[in-house]
């Protein structure tokens, strides 16, 4: 398919991509790196624009009229999404350079909370839109996992997913009935370079009996419609994850999510952001006093709640 340029001039592409909060489970399966990611409604929006004379650079916004906080991009990564994409149907590259990419998010950088996926899922769908292309949410997948390693938020439900590949092991299901309040930090975490520590894949190898049985205990919990187990599942590849990615008071805030009733306690592996899984009309605010007398706090000074929702990307 060619792509007529005068057409490209008169159309728009849009689409948005949720964030994730952390992992359920993440680690080694035999020899291979899975997760279990799951989608919260925090959005990353594409647009893509015929670009206006006179202007060089891709350009980011802030919203107006909305209280949550809006971060700014780099839009190299989003870029190079869209090339993959019209290299994927023979449009010329060139066409690119005739568009403006503007990306509006709400996601946090470099916690954990997939900003990176979501920008880059969001760059694939409004591609798809402004060419009048579908893929599915595999193939969206292996073209972000090309970019960089991905989560499984492009997958309408939870799945057992090699970010390195892009790959689904298996498709567990979803459950609507859950929330997580989120303990966001001041501190950053560059997820690449975390990688990149030669450490790191034989700190995940040590922990592989515990990570092996964290997804068994998790996959029965999809199975048997089980919270709780999904929780303990959770709570277990949480703590698993010390030796790799330390989160400061995380056994005191295991402890305050079981006094409270809280299904269990996950967290970004490569990150820095905590979450309690509770129930969807479960009010948060006598945990969150306990959390603020312990001065967990001075650590994560933002704690507040997100719907878990299904992924996927949108359009509208």
């Amino acid at each position: 398919m060619h792509l007529d340029l005068y057409w490209v001039n008169r159309v728009k592409g849009y689409a948005k991509c949720p964030a994730s909060c952390g992992e359920f489970v993440q680690g080694m399966i035999g020899n291979e790196e899975y997760l279990c990611s799951y989608a919260v409604n925090l959005f990353s929006e594409v647009y893509l624009e015929e670009r206006k004379d006179g202007e060089e650079e891709d350009l980011t916004e802030r919203v107006k009229g909305t209280e949550k906080k809006i971060y700014i991009r780099n839009v190299k990564k989003s870029r190079l999404a869209i090339r993959k994409v019209f290299e994927k149907y023979d449009i010329p590259v060139e066409t690119l350079n005739n568009l403006s990419v503007k990306i509006i998010s709400e996601v946090p950088v470099s916690k954990g909370m997939g900003s990176s996926t979501a920008d880059i899922g969001a760059a694939i769908g409004a591609a798809l839109n402004l060419i009048g292309e579908k893929m599915t949410p595999e193939e969206i997948a292996e073209i972000a996992s090309s970019i960089e390693p991905t989560d499984s938020v492009f997958m309408e439900d939870n799945v057992i997913f090699n970010p390195v590949k892009g790959k689904v092991k298996e498709k567990l299901g979803y459950i609507d009935d859950m929330k997580v309040l989120l303990l966001e930090p001041n501190k950053y975490l560059n997820t690449v370079d975390l990688r990149k520590n030669r450490m790191y894949k034989e700190a995940k190898m040590r922990n592989r009996e515990i990570i092996e049985n964290a997804f068994k205990m998790l996959k029965k919990g999809f199975t048997e419609k089980d919270r709780e187990m999904i929780g303990r599942a959770c709570t277990a590849s949480s703590l698993a994850n010390e030796n790799i990615c330390k989160k400061e008071y995380l056994h005191e805030i295991i402890e305050v999510s079981d006094k409270f009733g809280g299904f269990g306690v996950n967290v970004a592996h490569s990150g820095t952001i905590v979450g309690i899984l509770v129930d969807k009309d479960f009010d948060c605010t006598e945990m969150i006093a306990e959390l603020k007398r312990r001065e967990i706090d001075k650590v994560y000074s933002d704690m507040y709640t997100l719907d878990i929702i299904k992924g996927g990307i949108r359009y509208e």
